[in-house]
């Protein structure tokens, strides 16, 4: 039996810690995103911070790598207040953000209220969290430990948890096991380009390009097939559709390039756009492993050559392309849904 146990003590004030919530907290949350991440259940992948919308600035911008949604994140170190809400709003129409993430000292329940309504309203399009920040420390017989964050998920949407997480099957392992090799292998191959962390059991793995709108998936596709694609939808289905025919217009440079004939899949009924590369093998994750290290390795050895040849194009777009960002988000999760029905005929 161990007597001498410490005591946990919250520390109230915040800015005891951090002073300045913009060049203090801000920054910090940047760098250790990842424990905001794990408190949530998410993947978090931050592209910008302090971004301009209108007269305001988001704090934080990134993106969910598994669906290529944007995440809004605002901060506070204080208690909310109507202000923030209606920031939050104002961000969340600037950027099209698809999870919305409030940061603070203390939610007060007028402000969880209306966080509940808005998932509730939006019927999960838009998935909204409220997350308490508090600090704490152990005081023991020797003195007091190090100041630890800690975050309190007080609000999120009904479809986040275990319910909404695929279910652990043979197949699902299989997914979880072939993605995280191949993520380790091409975080091995080229460090600090890839910053997805997470690894699930679903047929895809997306890995973020670092433009909200964009990512490059690999992905057990239907018809025994796999890609490593470039995904389109930053905004409505007419920009994605030129965005799409600007960039096919140097088709035969970036095959040229590659090597390699490219799919490139306008997708007419859907608002999004990709262009893939397919293996030249038909293959299910229920393939022998000798078969799936095959796979594993001719991923592993274009995955970066097809990025090169495509990334390029997202910051160098045609000003016609600066397309209105209060127009209708195309989540991702569209082709997500395609893909697991497809799960039932690999």
């Amino acid at each position: 039996m161990v007597d001498d146990l410490g005591t946990i003590e919250r520390i109230d004030n915040l800015r005891s810690v951090w002073q300045n919530e913009a060049t203090d907290f801000t920054p910090w949350l940047q760098k250790n995103i990842g424990l905001l991440s794990e408190s949530l259940g998410l993947d978090i992948q931050l592209v910008e911070s302090e971004v301009s919308v209108g007269d305001f600035s988001v704090d934080l911008v990134g993106e969910e790598p598994s669906s290529g949604r944007p995440v809004i994140i605002e901060n506070q170190l204080e208690r909310t207040n109507h202000d923030h809400l209606g920031k939050l709003l104002t961000y969340s129409a600037g950027k099209n953000g698809g999870v919305i993430i409030w940061v603070a000292k203390d939610i007060r329940s007028e402000h969880q209220a209306a966080l509940d309504w808005l998932n509730n309203a939006t019927q999960g399009n838009i998935d909204f969290f409220g997350v308490e920040l508090e600090l704490l420390r152990i005081q023991g017989s020797q003195g007091f430990s190090a100041i630890a964050p800690n975050f309190k998920v007080v609000v999120a949407p009904k479809n986040v948890g275990p319910t909404a997480l695929p279910q652990d099957t043979e197949r699902g392992r299989r997914y979880q096991a072939f993605f995280q090799d191949v993520l380790d292998r091409l975080k091995n191959r080229q460090p600090g380009v890839i910053r997805t962390s997470k690894v699930g059991m679903r047929s895809w793995l997306n890995t973020a390009s670092g433009k909200c709108g964009f990512g490059f998936p690999l992905a057990f596709a239907s018809r025994a097939r796999f890609r490593i694609e470039l995904y389109i939808a930053p905004a409505d289905k007419e920009t994605n559709k030129r965005i799409f025919a600007a960039i096919q217009e140097d088709q035969q440079m970036i095959e040229s390039q590659l090597g390699v004939n490219l799919n490139w899949e306008r997708l007419d009924n859907r608002k999004a756009c990709r262009v893939a590369w397919y293996w030249d093998q038909p293959v299910t994750i229920m393939d022998p492993s000798d078969k799936l290290d095959r796979l594993k390795a001719w991923t592993v050895d274009n995955y970066f050559r097809f990025r090169d040849a495509l990334s390029g194009y997202l910051g160098s777009l045609p000003a016609e392309f600066e397309f209105d960002l209060n127009e209708e988000f195309d989540e991702p999760d569209a082709e997500a849904q395609e893909q697991q029905e497809d799960d039932v005929l690999r």
